[in-house]
């Protein structure tokens, strides 16, 4: 090979290293917003689950304590026993 060639081939290896450069750090980049992206996505679905269950918990309070009432009013006042071979 001659010089020329040989430093011809050496300046496209230098360009080609530098164009892949510039993509390996687009899709650093990319990978790095998506990611930041998905914590915030999680980040945002766990806090209104929290929330959901903070703002509700007062209404589930208040509905376990009227069922449990109603509960104790109805075994009170119906028998829950089976019947057995047709007979009370």
């Amino acid at each position: 090979m001659e010089h020329k060639e040989i430093e011809r081939l050496l300046l496209e290896n230098l360009k080609l290293s530098r164009e892949n450069r510039e993509y390996i750090i687009k899709i650093d980049r990319r990978q790095r917003i998506t990611r930041a992206l998905n914590t915030f996505y999680w980040v945002v679905i766990i806090g209104l689950a929290v929330g959901g269950y903070y703002y509700a918990f007062p209404y589930l309070q208040e509905f376990q304590e009227t069922f449990s009432q109603t509960w104790d009013t109805v075994s009170s006042t119906v028998s829950l026993t089976p019947f057995r071979n047709g007979q009370q």
